[in-house]
């Protein structure tokens, strides 16, 4: 017996929405042949079984929908946030590994492979997301950005060896463009044979911090590129461009469709709504509270949207299926519960959208400080 396709295994991981059909091909005998599904987490080493049985067809073949199979497995091959730092948004995302084990009699095979839980629109582009230097990011390549706002940018570098930096081209007002390291290195002590996505934290603070360390203190951002750089100092043909802008906005969070996190900023006014409904009982005459059905709802709007690449990144976020929203120095999960856009042709575009905390926030315990005496004159 052998798998055999003719679409993906060259691949050095497989992005579950792009996978095609995997055949089992010379099975000896017409006898149902056991298959075992195994999804693999070498961070906490834990191994999850599913069992299925199949009979060839007339050609001694079964062909196995492995899109479907990935499909169903997608809570358990998810990487989550657990190894982001909810400080610099910077951090790693190990890949699950799936292995597919065929049976029959005295004869086993396997086949396994990294998996990414994410999907492209065609397989030439799923082909480009493996060179190391492309971004799993589906902002715009020129994108806006605030002083106060969290950015990142994901790579799956082909291997720990070739993990180089990332560096940023920074545009200023009144000087020439300048190139500062971001990071220099990345710690990947951790990082096994298994690939790993990278996520770098670039935001206008680190960006800031950088451009300061190099000399260029005091001078205004008005723009910057990053780019990944190989530890032999080849720089990435693939570049994200960040526009800076004061204007205060909301960092928004979310798995985007190639399985990776994107940020996104809410800059209209918000708004937040309450709204309370109290179940009441009455004993011995008085009437006292059972429950108190608290909601609060906040309100936030993407501004003005001036292209198609933007407005289609906001209809991304708002059809992911997880999302966060930046709460000092922590992603809070939210539910979006409604959303509306209005666009015309040739006109402006934004959007509106309603959400609320996943798990509502408890009360927070009140910062004390030491406070100053109070003047009082004396004519008082």
């Amino acid at each position: 017996m052998e798998f055999s396709d003719q679409v993906w295994t060259h691949r050095s991981v497989l992005l579950s929405g792009n996978a095609g059909d995997l055949w089992l091909m010379s099975i000896p005998s017409a006898d149902p042949v056991t298959f075992t599904v195994r999804v693999s987490d070498s961070s906490s080493g834990s191994v999850d079984e599913f069992p299925f049985s199949l009979s060839p067809d007339s050609y001694g073949r079964i062909r196995l929908d492995m899109r479907k199979i990935l499909k169903g497995l997608d809570p358990l091959v998810r990487a989550g946030l657990d190894n982001i730092s909810s400080v610099t948004g910077s951090g790693s995302l190990l890949l699950k590994t799936v292995t597919l084990t065929a049976s029959q009699g005295e004869e086993t095979v396997t086949a396994g492979w990294p998996v990414v839980s994410g999907e492209t629109p065609s397989e030439s582009e799923a082909d480009s997301l493996l060179a190391p230097e492309y971004f799993w990011n589906r902002k715009p390549q020129e994108s806006v950005t605030y002083v106060s706002a969290i950015e990142t940018v994901s790579l799956l570098p082909a291997s720990a060896l070739t993990i180089g930096g990332l560096r940023v081209r920074v545009f200023f007002r009144m000087q020439p463009p300048q190139i500062v390291t971001l990071w220099a290195s990345w710690d990947v002590s951790a990082v096994s044979d298994i690939p790993v996505l990278l996520m770098f934290d670039c935001s206008y603070a680190l960006v800031r911090n950088a451009a300061d360390a190099a000399g260029w203190e005091g001078e205004d951002i008005l723009a910057y590129d990053v780019f990944w750089v190989d530890r032999d100092g080849n720089a990435g043909r693939h570049v994200q461009r960040f526009v800076v802008r004061s204007a205060r906005s909301r960092t928004f969070l979310f798995r985007n469709s190639l399985g990776t996190y994107d940020s996104i900023h809410a800059v209209a006014d918000g708004k937040r709504t309450q709204e309370s409904e109290v179940t009441v009982f009455e004993s011995g005459g008085e009437e006292k509270e059972l429950l108190n059905d608290h909601h609060v709802a906040h309100e936030d709007g993407s501004g003005y949207i001036g292209s198609e690449e933007e407005a289609n990144f906001w209809y991304e976020f708002l059809s992911s299926d997880e999302r966060y929203v930046r709460v000092g120095s922590e992603w809070r999960r939210i539910i979006v519960e409604e959303s509306e856009s209005e666009a015309r042709d040739f006109a402006v575009m934004s959007f509106a959208f309603t959400w609320h905390f996943s798990e509502e926030p408890a009360g927070a315990v009140q910062t004390r400080r030491e406070l100053d005496e109070i003047y009082i004159p004396r004519e008082i």
